[in-house]
């Protein structure tokens, strides 16, 4: 493993916004971001230096150059063991917006009943453990806190430069603009009962479009 590369994670929830701001991160020409980079199966390796082995080799076998910094993702039920790693930064990106935040849970929460879905699942408890860890670990590890609401500009795919200038600082990366080419969705759930309403008509249409095939 080349010696010269920096390694960071990235910790979030289900529907934080990290799909975005791992490509805005692949925007800067230093940085080489892998989403869900933890994200356990049968086969998959969860050991730190296993996972970054594997994208190291997987980029040489492209023929891509190796980057200086390498970000690791993924979501904090998946790094138990990542997060007390010493001398690795880490980002926490997160929403205060906690009834999208649980949208994910929510929706593994989910199961068919005659009519609809049912909910089962405690957003408020979860986002609450979730915070509590996350303040804990800011206290012993270089940790960064990300607002993922307060990243991107308006109706743009351009992160916001004071929150550039702090993200890149923290990974020691020199300055250069970050842009995605994924845009934050404008729908925000007012509700469990709003939400509710919504993803069991996404579902029911999805379900149409896939019989018409």
């Amino acid at each position: 493993m080349d010696t010269e590369v920096r390694v960071f994670f990235i910790f979030s929830q289900f529907r934080s916004g990290s799909t975005m701001f791992c490509n805005a991160l692949n925007s800067h020409p230093d940085i080489v971001c892998f989403h869900e980079a933890f994200t356990p199966s049968r086969d998959a390796p969860t050991d730190f230096n296993v996972v970054l082995q594997e994208k190291i080799d997987g980029l040489v076998a492209s023929g891509q150059p190796i980057p200086k910094f390498i970000g690791l993702h993924g979501q904090y039920e998946n790094l138990n063991d990542q997060i007390h790693i010493a001398d690795v930064p880490k980002i926490h990106l997160f929403r205060k917006d906690e009834i999208r935040g649980g949208m994910r849970q929510c929706l593994m929460g989910l199961r068919r009943v005659d009519k609809g879905f049912d909910l089962d699942v405690d957003i408020a408890n979860n986002a609450t453990q979730v915070r509590q860890k996350r303040t804990k670990e800011m206290k012993t590890y270089s940790t960064l806190d990300v607002v993922s609401e307060k990243l991107m500009r308006k109706d743009s795919g351009k992160i916001r430069f004071w929150q550039t200038v702090r993200i890149l600082n923290h990974l020691g990366a020199r300055h250069s603009k970050l842009t995605s080419s994924i845009k934050p969705e404008g729908y925000e759930p007012r509700n469990m009962e709003e939400l509710y309403a919504r993803e069991s008509q996404r579902r029911r249409c999805t379900s149409r479009s896939i019989f018409k095939r």
